[in-house]
């Protein structure tokens, strides 16, 4: 199960990313988008599956 959640988890944050990227065309804008959120997201998810 967990692992499921992982998974679909993992393509969620891949996909998110492609449509950033799609949508703002900056590595860099993208990548700081994730550098703000990502502490927060895993902090959620890993406490959320623990």
């Amino acid at each position: 199960m967990r692992r499921i959640l992982v998974w679909i988890f993992e393509k969620l944050i891949f996909t998110i990313f492609l449509i950033l990227l799609f949508i703002r065309g900056s590595v860099f804008a993208v990548l700081n988008f994730f550098a703000d959120w990502s502490g927060v997201v895993f902090v959620i998810f890993f406490s959320d599956i623990s």
